[in-house]
């Protein structure tokens, strides 16, 4: 049995809803492996962050994003 509908269309409506999360900073979501000569590790573990830190500062250097957090590690010894 097959049943024949007429073509039905659907039209949005209503308010729009997102969630948006404002941090400053940047959140840790996630770590990675290190390999060095001596095994991998896990430096950011090393120094006691956790995931679902925000890091703000390092080194005294403000963190606005992911681009100043990479280029402050980047640039450190």
């Amino acid at each position: 049995m097959v049943n024949v509908v007429e073509r039905v269309s659907l039209e949005p409506g209503g308010t729009p809803f997102g969630v948006k999360l404002f941090t400053e900073g940047v959140v840790v979501i996630g770590f990675g492996e290190v390999a060095t000569a001596k095994g991998s590790r896990c430096p950011a573990r090393e120094a006691g962050i956790e995931e679902g830190d925000v890091v703000i500062t390092v080194d005294g250097k403000r963190v606005t994003g992911n681009a100043d957090l990479s280029a402050i590690v980047s640039s450190s010894e």
